[in-house]
C-alpha cells in the first residue's frame, strides 16, 4: 500500500511540474537559465545564496553557495557542490557531487553516488540505490520499494523497503533499524551499533487512511485557493514579511486559546462564550494547512505566477515532507504553529485600533474678510443706489475748496 502513497504523490507531482516549466518561460525567473535541458548551473560557474526553481529537467554541474529547493519533472542531476541543504522533488534524481548539509529528496528512481555531510532522508517510489562511492556523514532515513546500499554511513540508519539489499562495501556507524520481507546477514563490522529488524507487514488500513488525509488536504486547499486567491496570496506576502510575528501570533493562539475557552468555562456564565471559542479554534486550525502550503508552494515555486498552481505544488511538496521520518513531526508542527499564526495575522491585517477618547471640538474657523467688510459694502451700494436715483437735472452740490499752502502765505502778506 505504500506504493499507492508515494505513487500519488509522485502522479500529482508531474501533474504540477509538468505545468510549471511553461509559467516559468511566460514570467520569467531571476535564478533560471533557459537551456534545452530546462534549468542548468554550468561547470566553473558558482551562484551566491540559495536557488528555488522548478523545470522539467534541472542539471547542477557547478556551485551554489547556499542551499537548493527545487521540483523537476523528469531528471535531477546534481554533479557540482551545494554548501547548504537540497530538498527536490523528482522523477529520476542522480547526485555524483557533494551536499554540505542535509539531503532531502522524494522521486522515483534515486541514484546517490556523491558525498552528503549531513542527514540524509529519501523516500521513493521505485528503487534508490546507495553506490559503493556514496558517504552520508551523519543520519540515514530511507522509505522506498527496493533499496540497495553499499555505501557509508556515519551515524545511524532507518530503511523501510519491501526488498533491501546491502553489498559488501556497506559501513553503519550507529545503529541500524531497518524493515523488508527478508532479514539479511550483515558482516562482523559493517555495523557498529545495534541491529533491529521488523518484518514488513502491510497496513492497508493506516495506508487508506494516510491517503484520505492527502486527499482531503487536497480538496480544501484548491476549494480555498479558487474562493479567495487575493487573500491567500496575501497570506504568504505577510509570513515572508514578519515571520517573528507570525510565529509568536501562532503559538500563542494553539496554546492560549485553549487556557481561556476552559477558565470561561468553568465560570458557567461563559459558556456560551467558550463555545464560540471553540469552534472558532478549530476553523482556525482547519485553515491553517492550506496557508502554510501555499507559502511552501510560493518558495518553491517563485518562479510560477499561478496561484492555484503555486497551491498544488505546495501539496505534492507537504505531503512528501510527511513521508520523510522525523521531518515529518517538523513538517506538521510547522503546518500548525506557522499556518495558525499566517490565519490570524490575516484576518487582523489592516485592523485600526479603536479610539476610546472624544475628539476636542474643531476650533471655529476665522470670518473671511468679505464677510466683515460687508458694512462698507452695504453703504456703498446705498450711495451708489441714490446716486442712480438722483434726476439726470440735478445739479451736483459744490463741493467746498480746502485753500492751499501757497494762497494762505499770500492772504497774510496782503494783510501785512
Amino acid at each position: 500500500m505504500k506504493r499507492v502513497i508515494f505513487g500519488f504523490i509522485t502522479i500529482t507531482a508531474l501533474a504540477v511540474l509538468g505545468f510549471a516549466p511553461f509559467a516559468n518561460a511566460q514570467q520569467g525567473n531571476h535564478n533560471k537559465q533557459s537551456t534545452d535541458i530546462g534549468y542548468s548551473l554550468p561547470a566553473g560557474k558558482k551562484h551566491s545564496g540559495n536557488i528555488y526553481t522548478s523545470s522539467r529537467n534541472i542539471q547542477i554541474n557547478g556551485n551554489i553557495e547556499g542551499s537548493l529547493y527545487c521540483a523537476a519533472s523528469s531528471v535531477l542531476v546534481i554533479n557540482g557542490r551545494v554548501s547548504g541543504d537540497v530538498v527536490c522533488l523528482a522523477s529520476k534524481v542522480i547526485i555524483n557531487g557533494e551536499i554540505g548539509q542535509d539531503l532531502r529528496i522524494a522521486g522515483s528512481d534515486i541514484s546517490l553516488k556523491g558525498k552528503v555531510n549531513g542527514d540524509a532522508s529519501i523516500a521513493s517510489l521505485d528503487k534508490v540505490n546507495l553506490a559503493p562511492e556514496s558517504t552520508i556523514s551523519k543520519d540515514l532515513q530511507i522509505y522506498g520499494s527496493s533499496t540497495e546500499i553499499s555505501g557509508e554511513i556515519g551515524n545511524n540508519a532507518y530503511i523501510s523497503s519491501h526488498n533491501l539489499k546491502a553489498g559488501n562495501m556497506v559501513k553503519i556507524g550507529g545503529d541500524l533499524s531497518y524493515s523488508s520481507v527478508d532479514e539479511i546477514n550483515f558482516a562482523n563490522g559493517q555495523v557498529k551499533g545495534k541491529i533491529n529488524y521488523s518484518q514488513v507487514q502491510n497496513n492497508d488500513n493506516a495506508a487508506l487512511s494516510v491517503i484520505m488525509i492527502m486527499l482531503m488536504l487536497l480538496v480544501l486547499s484548491m476549494i480555498v485557493v479558487l474562493v479567495v486567491p487575493g487573500r491567500v496570496h496575501r497570506s504568504s506576502e505577510i509570513a515572508k514579511g514578519n515571520f517573528i510575528t507570525v510565529i509568536l501570533a501562532g503559538v500563542a493562539t494553539v496554546f492560549l486559546v485553549p487556557i481561556v475557552a476552559i477558565l470561561l468555562a468553568l465560570s458557567v456564565i461563559g459558556i456560551p462564550v467558550a463555545i464560540v471559542m471553540g469552534f472558532a479554534y478549530v476553523i482556525i486550525l482547519i485553515m491553517s494547512a492550506p496557508f502554510f502550503v501555499y507559502l511552501l508552494g510560493s518558495i518553491l515555486l517563485s518562479g510560477v505566477k499561478n496561484i492555484p498552481l503555486r497551491m498544488l505544488g505546495g501539496v505534492v511538496f507537504f505531503v512528501a515532507l510527511c513521508m520523510i521520518p522525523f521531518v515529518n513531526v517538523v513538517a506538521i508542527l510547522s503546518s500548525l504553529f506557522i499556518g495558525t499564526g499566517i490565519v490570524i495575522r490575516l484576518i487582523t491585517d489592516g485592523y485600526k485600533m479603536p479610539r476610546y477618547t472624544l475628539n476636542p471640538p474643531a476650533p471655529k474657523p476665522p470670518m473671511p474678510d468679505a464677510l466683515l467688510d460687508t458694512s462698507d459694502n452695504q453703504d456703498t451700494d446705498i450711495t451708489k443706489n441714490s446716486s442712480e436715483a438722483t434726476p439726470k437735472d440735478a445739479k451736483p452740490s459744490a463741493k467746498k475748496k480746502t485753500p492751499s499752502k501757497s494762497s494762505v502765505k499770500s492772504s497774510k502778506k496782503e494783510s501785512e
